[in-house]
């Protein structure tokens, strides 16, 4: 005679000591709960376990999941989190935004991006940042994590003030600037201020 199922606050409990236990069996544990559990606790819990394997595999079940679109946005959110935690992570993250539809995965892949330091990265923040095809508050995003990570020079921020006709955008702009602790910040915002 069968068991009954284990309280789910038990269940969660289980998943979340697979997350110290570093085997394949417990990969392969945690793998199937992502495919085949309902309960959006269980699998909440079973993402971050996957993401304290950091081994190669479990990057690659944590990519799977944040690009299955049958899989609850928050939970794919949390999987890009986790990804851009990772070495290499930012890297994908800039391959697979392109793929994205959900502006709040979006939204959070720019972050995990940011969060890794390097010219590419700096780059691919910046383009974001400008680029007229983008919406207008994925843009802002990007301006406020490249803001935060110092990928910008104050001439650098000087030079998108005045490229922006977007109010929202040249906002964010001496925002990112006011975060400066620097003399030529202060002037750029002291230019602004006076309209020159």
């Amino acid at each position: 005679h069968r068991n009954p199922d284990p309280d789910p606050e038990v269940r969660e409990q289980a998943v979340f000591w697979l997350s110290q236990v570093r085997s394949e069996e417990a990969l392969d544990a945690l793998q199937a709960i992502l495919r085949e559990s309902d309960d959006p606790d269980v699998q909440e819990k079973a993402v971050f376990a996957v993401s304290q394997h950091r081994s190669e595999r479990a990057g690659q079940i944590l990519r799977q999941y944040a690009e299955s679109a049958s899989a609850p946005a928050a939970l794919r959110e949390q999987a890009i989190f986790w990804i851009g935690q990772t070495s290499g992570g930012s890297q994908y993250l800039m391959e697979m935004y392109g793929r994205l539809q959900d502006p709040e995965l979006k939204e959070k892949a720019i972050f995990g991006i940011s969060q890794q330091r390097g010219e590419a990265k700096r780059q691919w923040l910046v383009e974001r940042a400008r680029s007229s095809s983008e919406p207008l508050e994925l843009r802002k995003t990007a301006l406020f994590w490249a803001g935060q990570s110092g990928a910008f020079t104050v001439e650098e921020l000087r030079e998108l003030f005045r490229s922006f006709s977007d109010d929202e955008l040249k906002e964010q702009v001496v925002f990112v600037a006011s975060q400066r602790n620097e003399p030529g910040a202060v002037d750029f915002l002291m230019e602004v201020a006076r309209n020159k």
